[in-house]
């Protein structure tokens, strides 16, 4: 198998933990457009409608290069207070056939 879906790189980076914003993926896709120039694509992801198989863009085939970004609470300390501006991600990269 030469390809990796959303969901399959979600599991293989470890899952979310307790505190993940689940339904505030984003997919960043880099290509090169027609003029030569890097292009970036930021693709909004609901994690809900990938485990119900509903929604846009499903559970897409990741390329390489591609970088899937997730937000996560960070909650201090004996604080009741959320601070919802962490991110966290990680970058799929296939080796070069």
């Amino acid at each position: 198998k030469t390809y990796i879906t959303l969901l399959q790189a979600i599991s293989m980076g470890g899952g979310f933990t307790e505190y993940a914003k689940k339904n505030k993926l984003q997919v960043v896709r880099n290509r090169l457009n027609g003029d030569n120039k890097i292009h970036e694509t930021r693709i909004p992801v609901r994690y809900d409608d990938l485990l119900a198989g509903q929604g846009e863009p499903g559970n897409m085939i990741l390329l390489s290069g591609d970088t899937v970004i997730f937000h996560k609470h960070i909650v201090p300390s004996h604080d009741a207070q959320v601070i919802p501006d962490w991110r966290m991600s990680f970058t799929i990269r296939f080796p070069e056939i």
